[in-house]
């Protein structure tokens, strides 16, 4: 509906970004997000869409 929804009313944490970063993302993308400390990529959820992101 495009609706934006609170989630809660605190900030994510480090630790919870980066969990949720490497749940979408392959071994190799990991390798090279730790090594660079940026990254650029896309990914899709089905019937949802395709969501492209910068780290």
């Amino acid at each position: 509906d495009g609706d934006l929804e609170m989630l809660g009313d605190k900030p994510l944490t480090p630790e919870q970004v980066k969990s949720l970063i490497y749940s979408v993302i392959s071994a190799e993308k990991i390798a090279e997000f730790e090594k660079t400390h940026e990254l650029d990529f896309s990914f899709g959820v089905n019937e949802v869409g395709r969501f492209r992101t910068n780290v």
